[in-house]
């Protein structure tokens, strides 16, 4: 597997991140606290959904995320064997998903399920042993004996061997110690009793009853009982097609006299019609002048009576005029002025005295009166007397105007209408001069249209004969091919009962086949009898076997027991199995060896059984590994990890080394700047892929691709 691209929304302190991973070596530098190793969690999160954050206060969700509601989610590319795959889970294994090729996931435990098939190495191997954690690169060469072996025993798996070593003991427990000849016994007895005699009585009579039905041709009186029942069903149809043919003869013979009939009277009409066709062209001739004629006369008859009526028009009188003479009119408005005029000073003498002025001018002689009640209420009775007069005079003068106009209105329109009268009454002459028509002879019309109907009415008679006589030789066209076809059915349907069987081979063949399905029915009924007296016994000998084995399942309590007791000892919970530990602690060691040449290291390296690490330097003998200078526990260390991938998780393609420089002295670190130098060779030739956590700049140099966060 190599893996491609992460990227990160709300996980841990990132709220943001995306890392692409090229072949090689990858370093995640940047100063602490700045999230490196939580970058490569978030890796492992995806992976396995297991960050390694989980029972510690460190939360996977990002706090900025948690407050505002939000969710966070990581999404790794990755690529195995040529397939392009894609995992995403949601922070908290809320929800997962995976795309790997055919396989497509949608719940957390489907993606579980297939991501440890895709990994192909347990989930602990990948947490112990690709995922090398800050301060575990040598940690477990140098704990105490009884630290180092619990590590040990869980690189080695070797924990298996306690859990079956409890798995034995369970199942010895469980195991029955109780006497089964009583059951064994009574089931042998139901065997040879109530099962084994009448399943051979049933299996003689299934043999009996199979022998007779084998000799049985089921086949020859199925077609023989088919054949005569054809053979029924065919006379049936010829039956129904000869009274089919004898009717449609019957129908034939007088529809083929009524044709000839037919066609004798469409001879004669159609020679009667020739000899009337020449005389009808002249009626239809002469009537088309005749109708001509009638048109012109009817228009000649219509305009002479419109001149009649324009002629009525202008000889009507011109409107009464109402007897009122405008010169009159006019002088009578003026008089009313001037009589307006002189009752105006009088009007304002009397209201100048009802004002309670002391002197006032007289209107008519324009002197000044002191005494004036008699002349004002003289003046305010004519003038009273003299406004009614006027009001009765303008209103008749009123009147007498608007019935003057009116009067000259009507004469206009008159005048008008009488000029449009005279202009058509002169068109109407015109077009009269020019019909020159003035009679019409309806007689010779109607004995003309007399001819016409009649020849028309013979033509109509001939083509009802006409279409009578193709209908009626269509249908029997008709009747004639459905007679050919029905006899040509016929003759197939007699060729087909040339063969046909007798009534008596029907009835044997019939009885047959009842004889058959009796004994077919009662050998059903012995298979099911047989059916369940097998099944009886193969539960029988099914239970026996069980007691068969369960009675040594308990005579073989006391050797288990013993076993287990091996098994105790030899799997005791404070030391490791030999066998396993000395298989794996030979490849271990070898594997350990040749890293350390790669590295340069000037001293060789064993774990030995009971798990101390011993060093041999050249010229110096064999010391234990807690004496070796710092830079040189990095070297093994390093060698250590290396070769643990190597063992039990080569095949995966990736590792990560999570701040191999964490707590170490400038020599320390030096010293693995150098390996990493050698490290990268390593990988250039294998093409294994390896990611690097780290904040020391000087590793820098050993990186193909640096992530700076």
């Amino acid at each position: 597997m190599r893996l491609k691209r992460m990227s990160a929304s709300n996980f841990c302190q990132h709220r943001e991140l995306t890392v692409e991973f090229p072949p090689g070596i990858t370093g995640i530098l940047g100063p602490n606290g700045v999230g490196k190793s939580n970058a490569i969690k978030a890796v492992r999160f995806a992976l396995i959904g297991d960050s390694g954050n989980a029972g510690t206060k460190v939360d996977d969700l990002n706090w900025q995320a948690a407050a505002a509601g939000e969710s966070g989610a990581v999404e790794l590319v990755f690529e195995q064997s040529g397939t392009e795959g894609k995992i995403k889970r949601f922070v908290n294994n809320a929800r997962a998903s995976l795309k790997f090729g055919e396989i497509k996931a949608n719940s957390v435990s489907a993606v579980n399920r297939h991501m440890g098939t895709i990994l192909g190495i347990p989930e602990r191997t990948l947490k112990d042993i690709v995922f090398v954690m800050q301060g575990a690169i040598e940690s477990i060469l140098f704990e105490r004996p009884a630290d180092r072996a619990k590590k040990f025993q869980g690189l080695f798996g070797t924990e298996s061997a306690e859990r079956l070593r409890d798995f034995l003991l369970q199942e010895v427990n469980k195991l029955p110690t109780a006497d089964v000849d009583e059951r064994v016994e009574r089931l042998q007895k139901e065997l040879d009793v109530d099962v084994d005699p009448p399943l051979r009585e049933l299996t003689k009579k299934q043999a009996s009853v199979a022998a007779a039905l084998k000799g049985f041709d089921r086949d020859a009186r199925e077609a023989v009982i088919a054949k005569f029942e054809t053979a029924v069903q065919i006379g049936q149809q010829l039956t129904e097609l000869n009274e089919r043919i004898i009717m449609l003869t019957t129908n034939v013979t007088p529809e083929v006299a009524h044709v000839a009939e037919l066609q004798q009277q469409a001879d004669d009409a159609e020679k009667e019609t020739s000899q009337l066709t020449s005389r009808a062209d002249e009626a239809r001739a002469k009537l088309s002048n005749l109708d001509a004629a009638r048109r012109a006369h009817e228009t000649y008859e219509q305009l002479r009576g419109e001149a009649e009526k324009l002629e009525d028009v202008l000889r009507q009188p011109v409107p009464m005029s109402p007897g009122i003479d405008r010169e009159k009119l006019e002088a009578g408005f003026e008089a009313l002025h001037s009589m307006k005029v002189t009752l105006e000073p009088k009007r304002s003498f009397v209201e100048t005295f009802k004002g309670g002025q002391g002197t006032v001018q007289c209107p008519t002689c324009l002197q000044d009166v002191h005494e004036a009640d008699q002349l004002a209420a003289q003046f305010e009775a004519e003038v009273a007397q003299k406004t009614t007069e006027f009001a009765a005079v303008d209103q008749q003068l009123r009147e007498g105007s608007s019935a003057l106009v009116e009067y000259e209105r009507d004469v206009e329109l008159d005048c008008a209408r009488k000029d449009t009268a005279r202009e058509r009454l002169q068109s109407v002459h015109g077009t009269l001069s020019t019909l020159g028509v003035t009679t019409y002879d309806g007689a010779e019309a109607g004995a003309l249209q007399i001819v016409v109907d009649d020849f028309s009415g013979k033509l109509m008679v001939l083509k009802n004969v006409r279409d009578e006589l193709s209908r009626l030789q269509v249908e029997l066209a008709r009747k004639k091919s459905e007679c050919r076809t029905l006899e040509e059915r016929q003759c197939s349907l007699r060729e087909q009962l040339q063969d046909r069987p007798t009534a008596d081979q029907y009835k044997r063949a019939k009885d047959g086949l009842e004889m058959v399905a009796s004994a077919e029915a009662e050998l059903g009924n012995i298979e099911g009898q047989l059916y369940q007296l097998r099944n009886r016994r193969g539960a029988i000998l099914k239970e026996l076997e069980l007691l068969k084995q369960q009675t040594e399942k308990t005579e073989a309590v006391k050797k288990y027991k013993d076993l287990c007791e091996r098994a105790r000892t030899l799997f005791h919970r404070d030391c490791l199995p030999l066998t396993v530990t000395r298989a794996f602690l030979a490849s271990l060691n070898v594997k350990i060896q040749e890293y350390l040449t790669l590295f340069g290291a000037p001293f060789s390296c064993q774990i030995k059984d009971d798990l101390t690490v011993s060093c041999n330097f050249p010229g110096g003998g064999e010391q234990s590994a807690e004496r070796l200078s710092g830079g040189q526990r990095v070297v093994l260390g390093i060698a250590f990890r290396f070769a643990v991938y190597q063992l039990f998780a080569a095949d995966l393609g990736f590792m990560v080394l999570d701040e191999p420089t964490a707590f170490l002295d400038d020599d320390r670190v030096q010293s693995v700047v150098e390996v990493m130098q050698s490290v990268r060779r390593y990988v250039h030739q294998t093409g294994m892929q390896l990611i690097v956590v780290t904040h020391e700049v000087e590793l820098v140099a050993a990186f193909d691709h640096t992530v700076r966060l």
